[in-house]
């Protein structure tokens, strides 16, 4: 039996084209690049799932939730002498973050169209997978410091302490604006403190204004040597978002409330983070048990209101942190 033979000459092999080393570099610079574009995509989709899976972990059983209501609230409790009305949570890959922006209590309330003070601050709280605050806020320093940290730290007589206030009031302008710590004779509770407002504004006064409660002494209060603090409407509106339900009167009652029930939500297991904010589990649980109001952070009142509220003989002293003229 004879074979053909095929040979290099046969029609049926196609012609070998000539070596172009062009059109070679650009072949090899479009597979590198669709390769580069591929492994881009794998890396973005899988970064993409893997935060995903981690802001899953971590909102488990709401403890996004959680985080904000125990934390945030912490942060206000520790710093009376700052107030806040936003938070949000940003997500890692193995933490949580809380971002709290806080202002100053300062002597004149801020224009109704500003929204931010120069002051402002944005604190930020940082929790891990394990739920661990790793990064918190620590050793705030305001013009309300001072006196905050002298409340309940009876070095005198109420005479000499009120006389120390009357001559600090007797060098200043009585139309200034101040901010100062109200403190008590001795801690009211929610029913004397209405009295005691009522007897100072009239019912549904506008000008009355928010108060920070005071809820503890300072000895009492957080590792920053200052009483926890409950800010006025903290939660919220009023009870019922009607105006003429609001009695500015029975917020020192609300405030005592709210501040149970939310020292009722924590647990033995939140002690480690909250003592990291600088507010010892113990401390807030014999406040809570207490339920009393030791005095009040005011804002916005003349220096001549604060003269007439330090002849009140439930009233202490009253210590001064800022003035300022409203220039508006």
């Amino acid at each position: 039996m004879m074979t053909k033979t095929m040979t290099a000459t046969d029609d049926s092999l196609p012609p070998i084209p000539d070596f172009d080393p062009r059109r070679t570099r650009r072949a090899v610079r479009r597979g590198l690049f669709r390769t580069a574009l591929r492994s881009a995509a794998l890396l973005l989709g899988a970064a993409l799932l893997l935060n995903a899976g981690t802001a899953l972990l971590q909102t488990r059983g709401d403890r996004d939730q959680r985080m904000e209501r125990v934390l945030g609230s912490a942060f206000l409790v520790a710093h009376p002498d700052y107030t806040s009305g936003m938070s949000a949570l940003d997500f890692g890959l193995t933490s949580m973050t809380l971002t709290v922006d806080a202002d100053p209590v300062e002597p004149v309330p801020a224009p109704d169209e500003v929204t931010r003070r120069p002051g402002t601050a944005a604190f930020e709280i940082t929790q891990n997978l394990l739920g661990q605050v790793t990064d918190g806020v620590y050793g705030l320093q305001t013009r309300l410091s001072g006196p905050l940290g002298l409340t309940g730290e009876r070095t005198g007589t109420r005479e000499e302490a009120r006389g120390q206030a009357e001559k600090v009031f007797g060098r200043l302008p009585a139309s200034l604006l101040a901010t100062a710590v109200v403190e008590f004779e001795r801690p009211l509770t929610g029913e004397e403190f209405a009295a005691f407002h009522r007897d100072r504004y009239e019912q549904d006064d506008p000008t009355a204004p928010a108060h920070t409660f005071l809820l503890s002494r300072a000895s009492g209060g957080s590792t920053y040597g200052v009483p926890f603090g409950w800010q006025s409407h903290r939660f919220g509106s009023p009870a019922t978002g009607k105006e003429e339900d609001y009695d500015p009167a029975a917020e020192g009652a609300k405030a005592v409330g709210d501040f149970r029930r939310w020292v009722g939500e924590l647990r033995d297991h939140d002690a480690e983070n909250l003592l990291k904010l600088g507010v010892p589990l113990k401390n807030l649980r014999a406040a809570a048990t207490e339920g009393r109001i030791h005095g009040y952070v005011a804002a916005g009142e003349t220096v001549e209101g604060l003269r007439e509220i330090l002849d009140d003989p439930r009233v202490r002293t009253v210590r001064l942190g800022d003035v300022a003229f409203d220039l508006s």
